[in-house]
């Protein structure tokens, strides 16, 4: 969600199945948002669903042409990041808010 304090999403290996120009893929996801909740308290949903896609290959480059979202399941549960760092245990968290910060850069 746009208004998370922090937020990640991973995806696993691809599956694809191609036939001609057009193929097939499913690849499962798991993504995180902390937000506040009415109460103030920060809360942490984990999110796990996958990924049906459709492609085509057009002029040599091949694009989604079509993406389901299934979204399997979902856990809320506190925040904890900052009993972790009160703990010793130091982490690197970037406090980004906006697009074109340093740390996002092309590879």
């Amino acid at each position: 969600e746009a208004g998370s304090e922090r937020r990640w999403h991973v995806s696993t290996g691809v599956l694809v199945r191609v036939e001609g120009d057009s193929a097939k893929s499913e690849c499962y996801g798991l993504s995180m948002g902390t937000l506040l909740d009415e109460s103030g308290e920060k809360v942490t949903t984990l999110f796990g669903g996958r990924y049906l896609d459709e492609l085509q290959k057009r002029d040599g480059q091949w694009r989604i042409s079509k993406r389901t979202y299934i979204a399997d399941w979902a856990h809320q549960f506190p925040d904890g990041l900052e009993e972790v760092m009160a703990g010793g245990l130091a982490l690197n968290v970037l406090r980004i808010a906006a697009p074109g910060h340093e740390a996002y850069r092309p590879l």
